[in-house]
């Protein structure tokens, strides 16, 4: 295991220190997750997971900490050290910021905040307050920024004594590595999120824009016919990515559900680089006591697209589509944590992508058995999100097996 950031050790000093001066006026709440997963077909699920049981994706151990500076300030601040990346479980500042309350109704917020674009996105990496051993990749795999530093401006709207409704403006930037050769930096973000909450029922809807930069270094890729040189490349923010969610959740007499949907549209060349995609869930269980089996049905799709790169090779996102249905148990081991386990069937839908690689005289980067043209290539290097390499991609049914434990603390 790798050192803590000194930067960040400092950080999290400065707020102990600060919040013990402050005796009552301080928060600290942790969470623990503990995971184990695998498949019954060769390749990476998500990256990470294979036949071998793989523990790093799904642990990880959280704090939280908020401090209450004023009457009408507070500061707020998320550590968590993931496995998921690459196995090292570095500490990681999910989110930090300043929230000012500048009425009863209104609140404003500076700092690094969490992308509260989805459904869970107050508590993704708390596993103890949602059913799934992870939430479904068919929505949340499609998000590679999961925070940004900028400001957001919240207004509440009470009706009666148990209905709300929040509205949500925000504007920022982020700096994503969504490979080891890739990074992607989207600037000059700005979206909107609004919320209805009421007894046992939630509906949240929203939408972000930003421009996006892609980066990619030079590479090595393996191919079935032999390893391939790619050059670097860099896409200037001109361009926006638009992200469309809309979610809903219930807990009604023992009766839980959850549901949403994603949509993701790149303009320009941005679509060269990434497909349209689409996705959703819906999952429905139902509580005897400390006991919920639960069922889970997800669709992942994308549009066929044909792009035309000018200045290099850039290898493009993979169009990802698949179906799934999850069978669940989640167990209630006590008041701070729970043991779940769930077998999901994926069926991988395989969707070729032309494309024109003008200036490379070289074979198909993925595939060169499968030229379309002159200075085409076809391209299917996934089934869902089992990446296969430089193996052929599969169009068969397969398993992913999976069980945690989850705790708060």
């Amino acid at each position: 295991m790798r050192s803590i950031n000194p930067l960040i050790s400092i950080s999290l000093a400065s707020v102990l220190i600060a919040t013990d001066c402050l005796a009552d006026n301080y928060e600290i709440n942790t969470f623990l997750n503990v995971g184990a997963s695998s498949t019954n077909i060769d390749g990476e699920y998500l990256q990470s997971i294979t036949k071998d049981a793989a523990y790093e994706y799904d642990t990880s151990y959280g704090v939280n900490l908020r401090t209450q500076l004023a009457s009408n300030v507070s500061g707020v601040a998320q550590l968590t050290g993931s496995g998921r990346k690459d196995g090292n479980y570095d500490v990681q500042v999910e989110w930090a910021f300043v929230e000012y309350y500048l009425s009863q109704a209104w609140r404003l917020r500076i700092g690094k905040m969490n992308l509260q674009t989805f459904t869970l996105s107050d508590y993704i990496e708390v596993g103890y307050l949602y059913p799934w051993v992870r939430p479904p990749e068919e929505v949340y795999g499609f998000n590679p920024m999961r925070n940004y530093p900028g400001l957001e401006i919240m207004h509440t709207a009470h009706w009666g004594k148990d209905v709300n409704f929040t509205s949500m403006f925000f504007t920022g930037s982020a700096k994503v590595q969504i490979s080891d050769v890739t990074t992607m930096h989207a600037v000059n973000g700005y979206g909107m999120n609004f919320q209805l909450n009421a007894p046992g029922f939630m509906l949240r809807a929203g939408s972000i824009t930003p421009r996006v930069e892609i980066s990619q270094d030079a590479f090595v890729m393996a191919t079935p016919g032999g390893p391939i040189s790619m050059p670097g490349y860099h896409l200037a923010a001109t361009n926006r990515m638009y992200l469309t969610t809309v979610g809903f959740s219930w807990d009604i007499q023992g009766f839980v559900g959850y549901g949403e949907w994603i949509k993701t549209t790149p303009q320009g060349e941005l679509h060269e680089v990434f497909p349209n995609q689409t996705g959703s869930y819906l999952t429905v269980g139902y509580k005897f006591s400390n006991l919920m089996p639960f069922v889970s049905v997800g669709n992942a799709d994308a549009d066929p697209f044909t792009g035309v790169l000018t200045q290099g090779v850039f290898q493009p996102n993979p169009a990802i589509a698949q179906s799934s249905v999850s069978l669940g148990l989640r167990y209630e081991v006590n008041d701070f944590s729970a043991v779940k386990f769930e077998v999901k069937n994926v069926d991988p839908k395989l969707i070729p992508i032309n494309m024109n690689f003008v200036g490379y005289a070289g074979p198909c980067p993925q595939n060169p058995n499968e030229a379309v043209g002159v200075g085409q290539c076809q391209i299917t290097p996934n089934a869902g999100f089992l990446f296969t390499g430089a193996n052929p991609a599969t169009d068969q049914n397969y398993t992913l097996v999976s069980m945690s434990y989850n705790m708060i603390f």
